[in-house]
């Protein structure tokens, strides 16, 4: 199945072996992000300013979170909780079982982006021109030349970043480093 996220407020849900499409999730604006929890739920982000969670099994919107501004990216950790961009500056931290939030850190501007590593850290983007990492104990800053827009975790810990100045850079979180992968001619908008 595939899970898509659009600008006419919906979430659908497509089983491409029935080539069927299924509404899930209505929200009263633009559908931000999407993501699959471990368990199979469904989460996405909205304009609205909030995040839903859909069981494709009981077929019912679970729950309603409240983010209080715009959510603008998602990520799930391995445990299966939630963290979550947003346009108030903020990465908040979500329990998908509880509903309950913290933030955990708090950016210059627009929360653009947001990679897990594969030891569970969080590494988020935005248009402030920097890359901040954090987890347990540990919060670092990193500077790029030029507005974040997407960020990627490699197996091996290392972050990759696209930005507005065309540029791929490849950081290193152990030694605080990054270097140039390439040079696009316009923006980069997405990594994988």
């Amino acid at each position: 199945r595939v899970v898509s996220g659009s600008d006419d407020n919906t979430v659908q849900m497509w089983d491409l072996q029935k080539r069927a499409v299924e509404t899930i999730i209505e929200h009263c604006g633009e559908v931000t992000y999407v993501a699959v929890l471990p368990d199979g739920r469904v989460i996405s982000g909205s304009d609205d300013n909030t995040v839903q969670i859909w069981d494709p099994q009981k077929r019912v919107v679970e729950t309603i979170i409240e983010n209080g501004e715009r959510v603008t990216c998602l990520a799930v950790l391995p445990d299966g909780c939630v963290v979550s961009g947003s346009s108030d500056n903020a990465v908040r931290l979500w329990d998908p079982k509880t509903g309950t939030a913290e933030v955990i850190t708090v950016h210059e501007s627009v929360v653009h982006c947001l990679a897990v590593l594969p030891d569970g850290r969080v590494v988020s983007g935005c248009c402030n021109d920097s890359v901040r990492l954090w987890g347990p104990h540990t919060e670092t800053d990193k500077t790029t030349i030029h507005w974040v827009e997407c960020l990627a975790s490699l197996p091996d810990g290392r972050i990759v970043s696209g930005s507005l100045d065309a540029i791929v850079r490849m950081w290193d979180p152990k030694i605080r480093v990054s270097r140039v992968i390439t040079v696009h001619e316009f923006m980069v908008t997405c990594l994988t």
